[in-house]
């Protein structure tokens, strides 16, 4: 059998292999976009790299998501593979700012219908990234793991190319305490924890440059008076 390096002296081979390292938990149509390589080319060079077990592939749902082997534990992957999705990314990032969350809040902040939300519900129960709790006719949301959460969305952040995790990241940054990995946000009074809520998820729009003011029209010519005769 090959070596790392023997396998990745290719250079598609090894384009493919970098994006998935960048990109932990990409799915086959994203690493054929990245590369720029024929689909049927994509295929082969993914199949050959999880035959090496250099990679591993996770299902999820539809999506087969690609991971470097050995790099990445099971919950992680998990996450990842979560927050691949727009929708259950913006849950994740309300749940980190409220300790639990019911349906119809959740709902408020998601553009999507009920049902449609409860299937990315459902998803993230599934995985283990949240939990569900009955209280009477309510359903109660809590995220399982805030630490990985957090630190998947700063560690990945590039990968995620997403403008609500980069609001999320500048709102850590700021406000985050502690050093290094052990770095956490602190928890927030109800008012401000809703203050980073929308600060994130509702940004204020970038108003259009002024059109520059029309040059103001030159006035016409004065006829020159006529020259007397003498």
């Amino acid at each position: 059998m090959k070596t790392k390096e023997e396998a990745l002296e290719l250079d598609a081979r090894r384009h493919i292999y970098e994006h998935i390292l960048a990109t932990p938990g990409t799915h086959l149509r994203g690493v054929h976009r990245a590369v720029r390589l024929p689909f049927g080319q994509v295929l082969y060079h993914l199949n050959y790299l999880e035959k090496l077990d250099l990679v591993v592939v996770k299902k999820d749902g539809k999506f087969s998501r690609y991971f470097v082997k050995n790099l990445i534990g099971r919950q992680e992957k998990n996450v990842i593979s979560v927050l691949r999705h727009e929708v259950p990314r913006t849950i994740s990032v309300l749940l980190l700012f409220h300790d639990e969350m019911t349906h119809k809040q959740i709902l408020e902040h998601v553009g999507v219908s009920p049902s449609t939300l409860s299937f990315h519900l459902a998803k993230m129960v599934d995985a283990e990234v949240v939990t569900r709790e009955q209280r009477g006719r309510e359903s109660i949301y809590r995220l399982v793991d805030r630490d990985l959460t957090t630190k998947t969305l700063i560690r990945h952040r590039a990968s995620f190319q997403c403008g609500v995790v980069d609001r999320f990241c500048q709102v850590f940054d700021a406000f985050a305490e502690g050093e290094g990995e052990a770095r956490q946000l602190p928890h927030q009074p109800a008012e401000r924890a809703r203050e980073f809520v929308r600060t994130i998820l509702e940004p204020v729009p970038v108003a259009a440059p002024a059109a520059p003011a029309p040059a103001p029209a030159e006035a016409p010519a004065q006829p020159a008076s006529p020259t007397p005769v003498a």
